[in-house]
């Protein structure tokens, strides 16, 4: 949070900070994809670092759930090179 708030007037950080919350009070299953997708969304990668970069979520194996995750958590095409490797190794 603190590079959030260095980075950004008080108003947008409480704002993501809100909107954090309310993600991960979803009764959804997906609060990590819904999270990823919702930064994407705002700019925050692409303005942290200079442009769009993937989010990869994953566990201690590769399997194609954590493909599925991964698209969903990413602008469509973002994430293609880490999920074909996901599914062909």
């Amino acid at each position: 949070m603190a590079h959030v708030a260095a980075r950004h007037c008080v108003g947008r950080a409480c704002g993501f900070v809100v909107d954090l919350g309310r993600l991960l009070q979803d009764e959804h299953s997906n609060p990590p994809q819904a999270l990823a997708r919702h930064l994407h969304d705002a700019g925050v990668f692409e303005g942290a670092i200079g442009k769009p970069v993937p989010v990869v979520l994953h566990e201690l194996d590769y399997y194609d759930g954590i493909a599925r995750r991964t698209e969903a958590a990413n602008p469509l095409g973002l994430a293609d090179a880490v999920t074909a490797w996901v599914r062909n190794g």
